[in-house]
């Protein structure tokens, strides 16, 4: 999930007997990413019971920049099935198109552009599943590179 004030708010929602919560508690950002897990479904690399994402969780952590505004770049987390295959689930919230278009499609490219290498050098033949909010249209270059793993895609 994206834009999620705090904990109590993915609480009302989703209940921590039934789930397993992962958002930066210390953020104060109203804007954070968090990951909903519904039990028997295990979160891994996390400390029971807070589940609180810290910068060892966000894959490009310290590379705050034009492409990640506040820390709103990859935030991973491991999950295990019952019977013990592990998954990544990577939560992306990309940069909006508040500035009008022409002014943050480059952004949400370059953005891509790190994501895929971040998944080429760090995930390489694991099991993952990329979701978030793009702030973008299918056929748009950014959501083109995620796609295809190139980064030279273009807009469609």
């Amino acid at each position: 999930m994206e834009e999620i004030d705090n904990r109590q708010a993915l609480e009302v929602l989703f209940d921590p007997e039934e789930w397993t919560l992962v958002i930066d508690d210390e953020s104060q950002d109203c804007q954070d990413l968090a990951l909903a897990v519904r039990h028997p479904l295990k979160v891994r690399g996390f400390t029971s019971p807070d589940f609180d994402a810290d910068e060892t969780n966000f894959l490009a952590a310290g590379e705050e920049d034009e492409f990640f505004p506040r820390r709103r770049d990859l935030l991973a987390v491991e999950v295990e099935t019952p019977g013990g295959h592990h998954f990544w689930v990577l939560v992306h919230h990309a940069k909006s198109r508040a500035e009008g278009r022409a002014d943050s499609d480059a952004r949400r490219a370059g953005a891509a552009e790190r994501i895929v290498a971040i998944l080429r050098n760090r995930f390489a033949g694991q099991a993952l599943a990329l979701v978030g909010y793009f702030n973008d249209s299918p056929d748009d270059r950014a959501l083109n590179i995620l796609e295809s793993g190139d980064a030279r895609a273009e807009a469609r």
